[in-house]
C-alpha cells in the first residue's frame, strides 16, 4: 500500500514541477508563430517598464532623438510609424538573432518592456515575402502570429521629406541607407531637389532608414507602397523651445506658422505623390498582426496563461502531499 501512496506521491510532484516550468516559459518568453524553416528573426528590447511607465534602453538611448513617445501609441498608425522608426535604429544595433526550424519560434528569459520584432525577407521558390516590423509590449503581449506582408517584387524606391514645423531648414541632410543590417549607403538630401531621392534595384531589398540628427528637430519614418514602388517618408518635426528670460528664445509667429514647403517634396526634382498615412495593404496587415490601436502599454496579441487554474492545481497538489506525508509518517 505505501508503495502505492509513494508512487501517487512522485507522480503529484512531479505535475507540480512541471506546472511550475510551464508558468516560467509563459511569462518570460515570447512565442512567434507561423515561422518558416531557415527563416532569420529578429529581436530588441527597446525600452525597459516601471511604475512610471517605459523608458527607453542605454542601447536605444538615440530614440530620444525622434518624434516618437513610447508612452503615447494610440493608434494602429502610430504603432506603425513607431516600428519602422525604431527599425532604422536597429540595424546597427546588436539583438537577439534566431533561425526558425519550423513554424514556432521562441525567444526565452524576456523581461517587461517594449520589443521590436523583425524578419528578414523570406523566399520561397520564385517568390520573396516582406514582413512589416512589430512592436510588442511584453508581457502583455507574450505570442504573436506572423501574417505574409507583401509579396511584391520591389524594384523602386523614393525617399521624400517632409518638415513640421520651423522654417530655418538646412540645406542638405543626410540619412543612411540600410539593407538588413549592412549600412548600403548615405544619402545627400539637398534642399534645391527638396530633399527628396529615388533610386531602382535589380532585387528586392529589405530597406531601412536612419537620419542624421537634425539641430532643432526630431525625426521619424513612415513607409507606403503604390504602383510597384516601396516609399520611405522622413519628417522632421520642430521641438519645442523651452521659455526662458531670454525673449530671444521665444519662437516667433513667423517661425510657429512656417510655410512646410518641404511638403509638396519631388522625387530627383520631379513631382511627387507619395502620402504620409498607412493605408491598403499596410494598414490591413498591421491589423491583421494583432497590433491594436492602443497604447503599448495595453497591447495585447495571442492566448494568456490562465493562473488561476494553475494555481488551484497547485493548491490540490501540494494538500495531497501533505495529507500523504502524514499517512506514511503514521
Amino acid at each position: 500500500m505505501k508503495k502505492w501512496i509513494r508512487i501517487v506521491s512522485f507522480v503529484l510532484t512531479l505535475l507540480l514541477v512541471i506546472n511550475i516550468q510551464g508558468v516560467h516559459a509563459s511569462t518570460d518568453s515570447l512565442k512567434v508563430n507561423q515561422t518558416r524553416n531557415g527563416m532569420h528573426v529578429h529581436l530588441y528590447k527597446i525600452a525597459d517598464q516601471s511604475d512610471d511607465g517605459y523608458t527607453y534602453t542605454d542601447a536605444f538611448c538615440d530614440a530620444k532623438e525622434t518624434s516618437i513617445d513610447v508612452n503615447n501609441l494610440k493608434t494602429t498608425e502610430d504603432v506603425l510609424q513607431a516600428a519602422q522608426t525604431f527599425k532604422g535604429l536597429a540595424a546597427s544595433k546588436i539583438g537577439t538573432d534566431l533561425i526558425a526550424t519550423g513554424n514556432v519560434l521562441y525567444f526565452p528569459s524576456l523581461t517587461k518592456g517594449v520589443y521590436l520584432l523583425l524578419i528578414d525577407n523570406y523566399t520561397s521558390g520564385d517568390t520573396t515575402y516582406s514582413y512589416l516590423p512589430l512592436l510588442i509590449a511584453f508581457p502583455e503581449t507574450n505570442e504573436v502570429a506572423l501574417t505574409k506582408y507583401s509579396s511584391t517584387t520591389i524594384h523602386k524606391y523614393s525617399l521624400v521629406k517632409h518638415w513640421n514645423g520651423g522654417s530655418n531648414y538646412p540645406k542638405s541632410i543626410q540619412v543612411d541607407l540600410y539593407n538588413g543590417k549592412k549600412l548600403e549607403k548615405t544619402l545627400t538630401l539637398s534642399k534645391e531637389n527638396n530633399y527628396a531621392y529615388s533610386w531602382t534595384t535589380t532585387e528586392n531589398k529589405d530597406y531601412s532608414i536612419k537620419e542624421h540628427q537634425v539641430q532643432g528637430y526630431s525625426s521619424s519614418v513612415d513607409v507606403s507602397e503604390s504602383n510597384d514602388t516601396q516609399s520611405f517618408i522622413l519628417t522632421n518635426t520642430k521641438n519645442p523651445v523651452t521659455v526662458t528670460s531670454d525673449a530671444d528664445n521665444v519662437p516667433t509667429d513667423n517661425e510657429n506658422n512656417a510655410d512646410q514647403s518641404a511638403d509638396t517634396a519631388t522625387s530627383q526634382g520631379g513631382k511627387g505623390n507619395v502620402k504620409t498615412s498607412n493605408s491598403g495593404q499596410t494598414k490591413t496587415n498591421a491589423e491583421s498582426s494583432n497590433v491594436k490601436p492602443t497604447s503599448t502599454q495595453s497591447v495585447k496579441t495571442g492566448d494568456e496563461t490562465n493562473i488561476n487554474v494553475l494555481i488551484m492545481i497547485f493548491i490540490t497538489a501540494g494538500i495531497a502531499l501533505i495529507i500523504i506525508g502524514r499517512f506514511l509518517k503514521n
